[in-house]
């Protein structure tokens, strides 16, 4: 028999995660929350009751509103307009 001391006192060890982990989780934690974000929004945008035109007339009033804004739109619109009239003014 041996006189062997046994070490009892083992150093303790505690649980830590790489700080790559720890920022992955919480990038993914922050992606999932953007994403319900962009959802919710989206959700509410095409919700909207929009006015719709219902004939070429409003179609060009609607252009006539858009037309500093989006020229580009505005006259899209005006070109269907005159499409649905049977006429190809621009």
């Amino acid at each position: 028999m041996t006189n062997a001391v046994l070490p009892l006192d083992r150093p303790k060890r505690s649980v830590s995660l790489h700080p790559m982990v720890a920022l992955t989780a919480i990038w993914a934690g922050v992606s999932a929350g953007m994403l319900t974000v962009v959802h919710g929004l989206d959700y509410w945008l095409f919700s909207a009751n929009l006015p719709t035109p219902r004939n070429a007339e409003e179609l060009l009033a609607m252009a006539d509103r858009l037309s500093e804004g989006q020229p580009g739109y505005a006259a899209d619109l005006r070109d269907a307009a005159a499409r649905s009239k049977g006429s190809e003014v621009r």
